[in-house]
Parts: structure tokens; sequence; C-alpha cells
């Protein structure tokens, strides 16, 4: 029988069995602890706790536990019961936040666990004596159990290690450009109706925001919560508003003056426009800062060559004297996809996109999920197959194929996925029609 393809829930009983597994597809085996480690998912009335358990595993001292307390109160996009703690002998010794966060991928939202603050204390990493799973790996085990009990789609995470995630399935599906960029060569325009942000701006700026992220891919939702997150950093900074006249709220940044290399800077935390006018009349606001900054710093998806925009396009490829752009690109989400079913029929597809597909998408836990994609007509249905696979991946090549930001062609061509019928990629290809992934939540 063909593995499921839906959301798997121990607790609930429905189990999806693999005998050369011996548990469920989530990786437990029916045990609540693992090297006599006692999971426990705590509350509002355990922040101490937790906060201890943080500084311990992310802190460089002692002295910093008041900002660690200060830091898991102030995150109101935890909820009660949102933080899991690891426990040996009575004392924490790692941690993860397992947040409830809504993500959009091509047109459709979705349930999303943002996976927050995993760690070990310092006292519990890499214990060679044993072969049982470390204080990380017990930890992640139990993020992914708590996500298919949920019912979560996807799961998300922003890590200090890639490599680490990728053994619990998690595929690399962002890639973003930091770009600094000398205020002379900026462009020059109109900015006649930019002025600094009024409390009353709040539900423009939230609306234009939400219409950015519900366009984008993989981007999140910014909850009421979140807000209020972001708007205690603003005071540190500016924020700035767009409002030419007669017109509602074009795009806006939050940014602060900082040093860099013995620079003055103009870093931009956030920024959120809908047209190339709207940007363009941003960037012709930074470079009116010249008297107080010779640089600024914008973090940008890496789809939107900004420097074509510029009154020095270059990217130097060689030691120069004249401004010119600098640009950083990087990786930073990685992705799992739990319910292959629902993230399918949910998403939406190009008109053109046309066929039927057997895909097999190994899954880390050790089984195999096969399943038929049948897109036609904007949409897709999908069951499970016993044919033969046309496609064939592991779950983390998967997760950057489905979100778009690897085309199924090139990751043919890279050797990462097995490729029976090669009719098969131009259907696949669809996934990465339109903006590449790009999330303006942080978590």
């Amino acid at each position: 029988m063909p593995a499921l393809i839906g959301p798997l829930d121990c607790q609930a009983g429905r189990y999806a069995l693999d005998k050369s597994h011996g548990g469920c597809h989530c990786g437990r085996t029916g045990k609540e602890s693992f090297m006599a480690l006692e999971l426990r998912w705590v509350g509002y009335e355990d922040l101490d706790r937790v906060a201890l358990t943080r500084l311990r595993c992310f802190g460089s001292g002692e002295g910093e536990l008041d900002r660690f307390r200060e830091l898991v109160r102030s995150d109101r996009r935890q909820q009660d019961g949102d933080f899991l703690l690891a426990e040996e002998d009575g004392q924490a010794v790692g941690t993860a936040t397992s947040l409830s966060m809504t993500m959009w991928m091509r047109g459709a939202p979705l349930a999303c666990q943002g996976v927050a603050w995993v760690g070990a204390v310092r006292t519990h990493r890499r214990r060679s004596a044993s072969n049982q799973p470390g204080v990380a790996s017990t930890v992640m085990r139990e993020m992914l159990h708590k996500a298919r009990q949920r019912h979560q789609v996807v799961s998300a995470l922003m890590p200090f290690r890639v490599s680490f995630y990728q053994h619990f399935g998690y595929g690399v599906v962002e890639r973003l450009c930091e770009w600094t960029i000398p205020l002379s060569i900026l462009p020059s325009g109109d900015t006649t109706g930019m002025r600094f942000f009024r409390p009353d701006d709040l539900p423009q700026i939230q609306a234009l925001h939400q219409r950015i992220v519900q366009r984008g891919q993989c981007d999140l939702e910014r909850p009421p919560a979140a807000w209020e997150n972001q708007q205690r950093n603003w005071p540190g900074g500016f924020v700035i508003v767009d409002q030419p006249p007669g017109r509602p709220i074009q795009g806006w940044m939050s940014l602060q003056q900082v040093a860099r290399d013995g620079r003055q800077c103009a870093q931009v935390t956030e920024i959120d426009f809908e047209t190339t006018e709207a940007l363009r009349r941003l960037l012709a606001f930074l470079a009116g800062l010249k008297d107080q900054c010779s640089l600024a710093t914008l973090v940008l998806p890496a789809d939107l060559p900004i420097h074509r925009l510029l009154g020095e396009p270059q990217i130097a490829h060689r030691p120069i004297e004249h401004p010119a752009p600098q640009v950083r690109p990087c990786t930073r989400m990685q992705l799992r996809v739990l319910d292959h079913r629902h993230l399918l029929q949910a998403m939406h597809y190009p008109p053109e996109a046309v066929g039927l597909i057997a895909v097999a998408v190994h899954e880390t836990e050790g089984h195999i999920s096969r399943f038929a994609i049948d897109i036609a007509d904007g949409q897709a249905q999908v069951r499970p197959t016993e044919a033969s696979p046309q496609v064939s991946c592991s779950d983390r090549t998967w997760a950057a194929i489905v979100s778009g930001d690897l085309r199924a062609s090139t990751a043919a061509a890279l050797d990462l996925i097995e490729v029976a019928d090669p009719q098969a990629l131009p259907v696949l290809d669809a996934f990465a029609a339109g903006p590449v992934p790009f999330c303006r939540e942080p978590f």
C-alpha cells in the first residue's frame, strides 16, 4: 500500500506505519523519552525556565539572564504551550519554540510551523559516548511531531547551520541579496509626500504589507502581535512613509544610521513597495541623506536586480576606485513539507501548466511518499499511487523544487533528482513560475 501523503498524527490514531522503520513516519517510536530525556511542552508559567535554558544555549554569560527574560516575554507571536523543554534529571538541557504561522505559496495560505530557538545547553552537546540521538536531534523530532499534531502543512526555520536541519528533511528554499550602495549612485527623483510615520498610517501599511505577502512566495503573514514586535524596534531609527499628494501610501521603510567600516550608513531594516515607481521614490529619498551618510544597505529578493536602477550598475569584478554597488548573496529559510496533498492542491499554477506525473519523495524518516499530480486549469489534484515514479528525490530537494527556489530541470542537470521520464520536468518547472521565495517575517 502506498505511504500516506496527508498529515500524520500519532496521538489521533492516524498511523502511517513502515515495518522497516518500526514506527510512525514522524520518527517517534511510541516512547516519550530519548537518552533519559523528558520532553515537556510548557507555557507562560515557565517562561523564566525557558529564558534560562535559552541563555545556556545561546548566551555569552549568566549576566545576560535579564535580557533573555525580556526577549522571551516580548515576542508576542509565542502562545501559551509553544515552548518545548528537554530535561534530564530535572535540569533543562534543551529547548525549542513552535510558532503557529501562515505562509503564502502560489496564492494559497497554508498553516506553517515556525521553528525557533532550537538548542542544547553547552554541557550536553555532541556526546560521542552514546549512539543515541543528541539533545537537539531529540528536540527536532518532537518539533515535527508537534507540527503534525497541529495539522500544519509545512514547517519552516531560519537556521544557524543548514546541514544539521537537512537531517530532518528541511531543504533550503530562500535566497536573498544584501546590497551596499553608495548614495551618490542612487537615482534622483521627486520625493514629494515622503514623511515620517504617524500612528494613523498603520492600517494602510499593514494592508500594503499583506498584499505583498499574498503575491509573494513562501512569505509569512504578520499578525497583530508581530506588528507590535516591529513597532517596539522603530524608536531606534526612523520610519519613512511614501504618500504622494492625493494618493494612498505607496511604500514605506524603517532605517537606522549606523557606522560601517568607518563610514556612516543608512541601514534599511524593512522596506515595502508594490511598484517600481514606489521603489524608485524610496531610493531617491535615500539619495537625499548624503549629508549624514555615504552608504545605504538593504536586503532584497534574489530576483530583483536593483543595480540596473543605479547610476553605476557595475558590480565590480576587479579592484575599482569609483563608487559602485556591492552585493552579498546568501541563503536563509529552510522548509519541510509535511502534507504533500494539501500543499499541492492549495497552490495555483500557470494556465499553461498541464500534465499528469508520478513523484516519489524519500522522506528522512525512512519511508517514501508516492503520489500522482494532475495539473490542469491552474489547479492540481493529488492522489496516492503505486505507479513507477517519473521523478524521485529526497524531501530536502523536493522542498526546494515545490517552493520554486530550484527548477526541476536544474535539479536534474545537477543530478539532485532521479528522472525516469524527462517529459515530467516541464510540468514540475511550473512551481518556479513567478517570484522567487522571499520571507519578510524573520523568526
